[in-house]
This record gives structure tokens, C-alpha cells and sequence, in this order.
């Protein structure tokens, strides 16, 4: 869908301009409300432009908290994120409250935080030298307990993976 058929029925410059704007962020990934109105603030659009673009790409879902929350979960996750600390990213974005709770009980059921944190120990450390170097074992749970791991999880992970002799 082109942006001439999005904008149609907007007849002002700055909403026209407002709103490719927007849809050039939004084709690069989804972002909520919070971001856009940020963003669009950013480049100094009149409070009036930003409520008529919000409401265009809301009502034609170019604009979907959903999708963002669901998207940026997922991101999250595998980068090796806990789902606990991916909706507290949300928060910290402006996200709603009900859109996170959604996401979480999407992934929270089917979240292993024991085999995740294995995972993201093992990309972090392949060759196991955290088992030979205190300096580096504490490193390793800073970082993973940065990801949103417990510290009971770590220390699950890291017995493991001694087990496995990896």
C-alpha cells in the first residue's frame, strides 16, 4: 500500500510529512504509541499533527501495540532476554500495561529459564573458562543475572553444563 493511497484524505503538509515519516519508521520495525509520538516530537511536529497521524495509523493498523509487543518480545528473547526483563524494557518504552501482560502469557508457559540461561552461558562462554577462573565465573553471573536469570538459575546452568563436561 502506497503512501499516496494512505494519504489520501490528509490534506496539510506537515501531516503529509508527519506521516511518511512514520511509515518510514514503521517499515524498518514496529514501534507503539509511546515511541512514535516521542519520535515524531522529536522532529518537532505540531501536538495536532501527531494525534491525526496516531489516529490514521491506528485506524488503518499500520500501528498495533499488539504486534509491537509480541514483536519485541521475540527480539528479546533471542538476544537471551528472560520474558521478565523483555516487559520491563516495554515499560521503560511507554508500552500498555495489558499489551505486555498478553505477550508474557504468551511465551511465560513455554519459557524454559534453565535451558535459555545453558544457551546464554554457552554463547558467552564456549570454552568453559569460567569453571578455572573465579574472575570469570563471577562475570558470567553478573552478566546473566543482567539478562533477567535468577541467581538459583545460574548456578543451575553452570552445575549442568559442568555435568555435561562442556
Amino acid at each position: 500500500m502506497g503512501l499516496e493511497r494512505l494519504a489520501l484524505s490528509i490534506n496539510d503538509l506537515d501531516v503529509r510529512q508527519a506521516l511518511a515519516y512514520a511509515l518510514r519508521l514503521l517499515s524498518v520495525r514496529e514501534h507503539c504509541q509511546h515511541e512514535m509520538v516521542r519520535k515524531l516530537r522529536q522532529h518537532e511536529y505540531a501536538h495536532e499533527v501527531i494525534t491525526q497521524v496516531l489516529d490514521y495509523l491506528v485506524s488503518n493498523d499500520c500501528l498495533s501495540e499488539a504486534r509491537y509487543a509480541e514483536s519485541f518480545m521475540r527480539m528479546r528473547l533471542q538476544r537471551g532476554d528472560t520474558p521478565w526483563l523483555a516487559a520491563q524494557k516495554m515499560r521503560e518504552r511507554g508500552c500498555q500495561e495489558q499489551v505486555i501482560v498478553q505477550a508474557l502469557q504468551a511465551v511465560v508457559e513455554s519459557f524454559d529459564s534453565l535451558s535459555a540461561c545453558w544457551t546464554c552461558l554457552q554463547k558467552r562462554d564456549p570454552s568453559s573458562q569460567y569453571r578455572s577462573n573465579e574472575k570469570i565465573w563471577r562475570r558470567h553471573v553478573r552478566y546473566l543475572m543482567s539478562k533477567g536469570f535468577s541467581y538459583a538459575v545460574v548456578q543451575e546452568a553452570m552445575k549442568q553444563r559442568e555435568k555435561e563436561g562442556l
